[in-house]
């Protein structure tokens, strides 16, 4: 769901082992290319 920038989906996230990885993988994703 990140990739595909559907964040507002993501599902439950607490029962991961550390949820603030999902932070990190959100603000440090690849950026779409702009034409």
């Amino acid at each position: 769901k990140i990739g595909e920038n559907d964040t507002a989906n993501l599902g439950d996230t607490s029962t991961l082992a550390d949820p603030s990885v999902v932070n990190h993988l959100l603000h440090n994703r690849p950026q779409p290319a702009t034409a």
